[in-house]
């Protein structure tokens, strides 16, 4: 237990999708309208919020008449102090528009300010480096009377596809000096991840076939599966034929006879296959898939769709075995199901993930 922690920073406005991002570049227009020495700082590589463990690369200005600026790391509450200095091309004051670029690149980043360069390409020191993390907005958690206004704050992820690739062949014994987004040496955080980087024309590039998908909810471990580009980058998380014994404990909660999950085609009774999907429906899917039918390449004839709701928690797993009272006491959300004769209903699924599973564009369950 430990005592006498000083609570550095507050995030006061963080993107919650967003804790398992690598590489991303924000923009965004800033005035500080608050008192003198007041200082507002957008965090970038936000992993914990929690103000005793905050984990971020946060950039500090003090609205005090100085150019003087700096990125100021802080792992688990420990604070890094003013570490990475450097000056802004003019001088921070309050009621004054300013607009800063970020980009974050591994354990690198670099600032703009007002379209002039202010960090180049910085590498963090090997106990700031964060590996993942989201955007916030905050201020020091210490009162100094921030009024921060915010506006045309822009995203963008920066995936590692070069041009003109092919996605979704295989060449074993190939070694190549870079990976290709969903090879081993690059696996995805989906198959739509990887439908999206391939696009051209709004058309994929990618094909229908194997690739390499994180699976662990701390996204360092990978197995392939099949993925269907064609009809939008489905992930197959599992599939299953029939009747099977007990499958509780494994479930899409554990990598189980993946081999199986390199083809949608079913080619035994009574089998089962599954990859560990709660990353996935947690931290990467938009909507669940089922589908049947006779096809053997991809979704089949026969599907249902719903879209899932929001405000998931990844810290919450699901539990198959909560028991019928649990499941009937469970917050539940009515969501539209899709079917594909263009058919819809409304209908109610659980969206508490401490006792139900929520499953998952990105995924594809093959019955």
């Amino acid at each position: 237990m430990r005592e006498n922690i000083r609570n550095y920073v507050e995030v006061g406005l963080y993107v919650k999708s967003g804790f398992q991002w690598k590489d991303y570049e924000v923009e965004f227009d800033m005035m500080e309208t608050g008192a003198k020495n007041s200082a507002p700082r957008p965090l970038l590589r936000v992993n914990n919020v929690d103000h005793s463990k905050t984990t971020a690369w946060w950039f500090e200005y003090v609205a005090s008449n100085s150019d003087l600026c700096t990125m100021r790391p802080q792992v688990n509450n420990k604070d890094g102090g003013w570490k990475y200095n450097s000056k802004l091309p003019t001088a921070f004051t309050i009621n004054t528009w300013f607009n800063f670029k970020y980009h974050v690149l591994g354990d690198r980043f670099s600032q703009w300010a007002n379209d002039k360069q202010v960090h180049n390409n910085v590498q963090v020191d090997s106990e700031w480096k964060i590996p993942a993390g989201t955007l916030g907005l905050g201020c020091h958690k210490s009162p100094n009377n921030c009024k921060t206004l915010y506006d045309n704050i822009k995203v963008r992820l920066l995936v590692a596809s070069p041009p003109n690739i092919t996605l979704g062949i295989s060449r074993p014994g190939h070694l190549s000096q870079s990976s290709l987004l969903g090879e081993k040496k690059l696996p995805a955080y989906s198959c739509k991840q990887i439908h999206d980087a391939s696009l051209v024309n709004n058309k994929p590039r990618a094909k229908n076939g194997i690739y390499w998908i994180k699976t662990d909810l701390q996204g360092s471990s990978s197995v392939q599966t099949y993925c269907d580009m064609a009809n939008g980058g489905w992930t197959l998380v599992g599939k299953i034929s029939g009747k099977v014994d007990n499958i509780y404990k494994t479930w899409l909660v554990s990598n189980y006879n993946t081999a199986v999950l390199k083809t949608p085609k079913i080619t035994k009774q009574k089998e089962y296959a599954c990859i560990d999907s709660r990353r996935l429906a947690v931290e990467e899917a938009s909507s669940i898939l089922l589908s049947s039918g006779e096809r053997m390449d991809g979704l089949r004839s026969k599907w249902v769709m719903w879209r899932l709701p929001g405000d998931r928690e990844k810290n919450l797993q699901w539990n198959h075995s909560v028991g019928q009272s649990t499941v009937n006491a469970a917050v539940k959300t009515p969501v539209m199901l899709y079917a594909w004769n263009g058919n819809k209903k409304v209908i109610e699924i659980c969206t508490d993930t401490s006792k139900l599973p929520l499953f998952f564009h990105g995924l594809c369950v093959v019955f």
